[in-house]
């Protein structure tokens, strides 16, 4: 009676036998569970890779190039629809979203000039001319205008490389949305099929509204139309 007594003392005081501890009882099966948990989470990481950070200069490209990449491809446009894409003012935040971009879509044909200084400062090697995260979307398209002769000053306002709004052309979108699905598929070539698919989708948009433009418009067809700049050339 006396050592069960004070075995018991020491116990409450913690001076006796540590009562023994409760096993953790791992659920049947758990262990069969861990690899398949990991796999998910690797597999996941593939499935689930980041959008490519797109940058244009325009916000035309920019809606040409959503269409195209849709979730795989997250976009920004250096200038507003509001500003002349000839002449936009470059900003320490425009070099730094070109810093952090997969890839640079230009007009090109001398429009958008102002954006081959932000490249170079951005110092980004994916962006620069020839790399596959320079693109150009003026690439296949048949120019109208390109000057012919000696071109001076008595010129004025000229286009050296041929008129630049060529995206005004509905048709000509399908050809700036070919060029786009082509380099966005180098530089995510999983995704290859699915841009393609876009594109595809995009182009049968645009071929289906141009007969009710052309019919909208077909009563200004004989009408004179004045312009500040050549822009409605196409």
């Amino acid at each position: 009676m006396f050592c069960s007594s004070a075995h018991r003392m020491l116990i409450e005081r913690g001076l006796g036998a540590k009562a023994p501890k409760k096993r953790k009882i791992i659920p049947k099966g758990f262990a069969l569970w861990v690899p398949v948990f990991v796999c998910t989470l690797l597999c996941g990481g593939i499935l689930w890779a980041a959008p490519l950070q797109i940058v244009t200069t325009t916000t035309d490209l920019a809606d040409i190039a959503r269409r195209v990449g849709g979730d795989a491809v997250s976009v920004i446009a250096l200038s507003s629809g509001a500003t002349d894409p000839h002449h936009v003012e470059p900003r320490p935040s425009m070099v730094h979203r070109l810093r952090r971009a997969d890839a640079i879509v230009v007009v090109g044909m001398g429009l958008d000039g102002w954006s081959d200084g932000l490249i170079r400062v951005s110092q980004n090697p994916k962006l620069q001319m020839g790399s596959a995260g320079y693109i150009d979307a003026s690439a296949k398209i048949t120019p109208l205008e390109v000057p012919v002769g000696k071109i001076d000053g008595r010129h004025g306002d000229i286009h050296l490389y041929g008129n630049p709004h060529y995206w005004l052309d509905p048709l000509n979108g399908i050809v700036i949305a070919e060029t786009l699905a082509e380099r966005f598929s180098q530089l995510a070539p999983d995704k290859a099929a699915f841009f393609q698919d876009n594109v595809a989708r995009f182009a049968a948009q645009i071929r289906g509204k141009v007969p009710l433009w052309s019919a909208s418009l077909s009563a200004l067809k004989s009408q004179s139309i004045v312009a500040y700049h050549p822009t409605w050339v196409y």
